[in-house]
């Protein structure tokens, strides 16, 4: 297999002409992100560019701001991989259609829409079902608002941990997370007074019959609060 050195360099070699077009394509087929080495022309060759985006969609970041603008490019982008969003063009970033598939893929990819998009409860929800974190792109408004995080706890309990602090101490979402989660997220669940594990007047939680471990203190990084 050819190293990523070896594979950069030939393509580099590739003539800045149409004719070399057919040996292009089949090299971002396999190496996508390939084509951010290739000569200026296939920046802005849509085969090329379908060709590198469906195997690599981050290769979006390498095309002519036409093609990041267009939405079949996009979408062919987003199917391999939602982050690439953040290298789709302004007006793109703001089709709900594509950031909901965007975040559907990767939820984090939220932090690319724009501010009227990540008010969205729907938007917001379809982020958070594969990325806890994206909770932390979507509005203040929507951290704060209690019927919301109980949606979002109920697609992903680790969620709980991205939501405004008094919601993180909330004795009924608190055990609906724990509920739902696999493993129990890593803040509120076992920190709060109020939590199912906590052992009051001990400042521990026990689990099962275990003997009572030191807690986490309430997640001290969360920003915007």
């Amino acid at each position: 297999m050819p190293s990523y050195d070896q594979i950069a360099q030939k393509i580099a070699n590739y003539r800045n002409d149409p004719r070399d077009r057919d040996d292009v394509v089949r090299m971002v087929r396999e190496y996508g992100w390939a084509l951010r080495f290739a000569p200026p022309l296939f920046h802005g060759d849509r085969t090329v560019v379908e060709a590198a985006v469906t195997q690599y969609g981050l290769a979006l970041e390498w095309t002519s701001d036409d093609l990041r603008n267009d939405p079949k490019i996009v979408e062919l982008a987003l199917s391999s991989s939602g982050m690439a969003l953040a290298f789709a063009s302004e007006g793109l970033r703001r089709d709900r259609n594509l950031v909901l598939k965007a975040v559907a893929g990767y939820g984090e990819a939220l932090e690319y829409a724009p501010r009227e998009l990540r008010k969205d409860p729907q938007v917001v929800l379809a982020a958070v079902t594969t990325s806890a974190r994206a909770m932390l792109c979507a509005s203040k408004r929507l951290r704060k608002d209690r019927a919301f995080v109980k949606q979002a706890v109920a697609r992903n309990a680790h969620a709980l941990n991205y939501v405004s602090k008094d919601l993180r101490n909330d004795r009924e979402l608190i055990q609906e997370a724990t509920r739902r989660a696999p493993s129990p997220p890593h803040t509120a669940l076992y920190s709060a007074p109020n939590s199912p594990g906590y052992l009051a007047g001990t400042g521990s939680r026990r689990r099962g019959n275990s003997l009572p471990v030191p807690i986490r203190p309430a997640w001290p990084i969360i920003y915007g609060f």
